[in-house]
């Protein structure tokens, strides 16, 4: 099973997660401007590699009957069908305890509002610039 999310929200939350990550180890912020953003430039394209790889593997796989492609956006907007592909494909049985739990989250997913908010400006990034480079995941994804 793979999940897939719009490029739009996973570079900028991955950046994000990775710079907190190095200010910690090595003080990001008082490194060198040029280190900084050639950390930045290192990062966008280790998600461009990541989504490339990603799709060559989805492709690969499509047509296999132990492969199930899924995007974060039917997770969070079609919690209980996708969650129902989800237990159809890997052969789980919902008994009491797991349904409610299912029904809990699902409840949950209807009123999530994510606490984080990056935009893609505050890493150098356009949303011109994101949609060119991946344009191959949003022709081929529903991601929006």
């Amino acid at each position: 099973m793979l999940i897939i999310r719009n490029p739009l929200e996973a570079v900028p939350s991955m950046m994000s997660l990775e710079k907190r990550v190095q200010e910690s180890l090595n003080n990001y912020s008082s490194q060198p401007a040029e280190l900084q953003q050639r950390f930045l430039k290192n990062m966008y394209r280790t998600s461009l590699f990541y989504y490339r790889m990603f799709d060559e593997i989805a492709e690969k796989k499509k047509n296999s009957p132990n492969f199930l492609l899924l995007t974060h956006k039917q997770l969070m907007t079609d919690f209980d069908n996708t969650f129902d592909r989800i237990i159809s494909f890997c052969g789980l049985k919902k008994d009491e305890k797991f349904s409610n739990a299912l029904k809990i989250q699902s409840e949950k997913q209807k009123t999530f509002k994510t606490e984080h908010i990056y935009s893609l400006e505050q890493f150098g990034l356009t949303e011109e610039q994101v949609r060119k480079d991946f344009a191959f995941v949003f022709e081929k994804y529903d991601l929006e």
